[in-house]
């Protein structure tokens, strides 16, 4: 596991090695104001290297840098550690003053601790007066820890310590999705920064039976809007429309189609974002030279009555284009 990359939408995140000495030092050294928050290091890569080959050695933590995906290029550093029972501490989370990979180094970093690791509670340990890393936290969702609070002493002086914990419960149901939404938001906004005229139109729910599913749906105060079967899709589904959030699409398999069958066995819902596109062609056309893999070709929708496609980004995630 020590080797595995974690993959997002704009990000992944990929195990240190002795040959991100330099970046480490670059990272961590960037900005004198940050780094009277952080432990000290020495600025030789010669230390650092050693470092990082006393941690290969070392159990129960998990040291990434958190890279462009696109790219490649490195952005940011982040760890999880002190591994005990099912709990771990996050740290180590610096990333590059031009970079915009805090939201989604975080949302991976949870995704492998609770999905991969099975932890129980991630907590968090930083400097009071560190006010713009403990207001992240918070705006995440992570709960003040009722832990008395400890003192850590740097540069000669003496800090005062917050700890903030984020539950797996509470990840599942409050924090996940918000965390989800911003990373999805901001590869579309980065599509549209390449050319690609889209906007959001739904989430896409794999279920083995839509009406148990849509029970919850009305509990929230969302409406069906019809029914429909499209037999080249092999789905059977139905749009819910909330008054407040992002509209869903419920979808289960026709009989004697697998169209779902991946998601199903693997319990996940949302499975994908429908994307309404003016220029379809463009769109489409620019998404595969970016890597994404074709899992259903355009094709005239049941539903939309106009071309749809689906693609495959590198972390399984489909995106369907809806010709607009």
């Amino acid at each position: 596991m020590r080797s595995r990359k974690v993959i997002g939408f704009n990000y992944y995140l990929a195990p240190i090695s002795e040959e991100d000495a330099e970046f480490v030092l670059k990272c961590r050294l960037e900005d004198s104001e940050r780094n009277k928050f952080i432990h000290p290091i020495s600025p030789k890569i010669e230390d650092q290297k050693t470092w990082i080959r006393n941690y290969l050695q070392r159990q129960g933590e998990y040291y990434f840098s958190v890279r462009n995906i696109d790219t490649g290029e490195k952005e940011g550093l982040i760890s999880i550690y002190d591994i005990k029972g099912d709990a771990a501490e996050f740290g180590r989370w610096v990333v590059l003053k031009n970079s915009l990979c805090a939201v989604e180094s975080v949302y991976l970093l949870y995704e492998f601790a609770f999905r991969e690791l099975g932890l129980e509670r991630v907590y968090t340990r930083t400097i009071s007066e560190n006010k713009e890393v403990v207001s992240s936290h918070k705006r995440i969702g992570a709960k003040q820890s009722e832990n008395v609070l400890e003192f850590v002493e740097l540069n000669g002086r003496l800090f005062e310590v917050t700890e903030q914990m984020v539950l797996k419960a509470d990840y599942q149901v409050r924090i996940r999705q918000k965390l989800f939404e911003l990373c999805l938001f901001q590869y579309l906004k980065k599509l549209g920064t390449e050319g690609c005229k889209l906007r959001f139109h739904h989430y896409g729910y794999a279920e083995d039976k839509i009406e148990p599913s849509i029970v919850p749906f009305l509990k929230e105060s969302y409406s069906i809007k019809g029914y429909f079967e499209d037999e080249l899709q092999g789905v059977r589904g139905c749009f819910i429309l909330p008054r407040r959030g992002r509209m869903i699409e419920l979808l289960e398999n026709l009989p004697n189609s697998s169209t779902l069958d991946y998601f199903l066995k693997n319990k996940i819902r949302n499975y994908h974002a429908g994307v309404l596109v003016k220029n379809f062609d463009y769109c489409f056309d620019h998404l595969i030279k970016k890597g994404l893999k074709i899992v259903s070709d355009p094709k005239i929708s049941t539903y939309f009555g106009k071309r749809i496609a689906f693609l495959m980004l590198r972390n399984r995630y489909l995106i369907e284009l809806i010709e607009e």
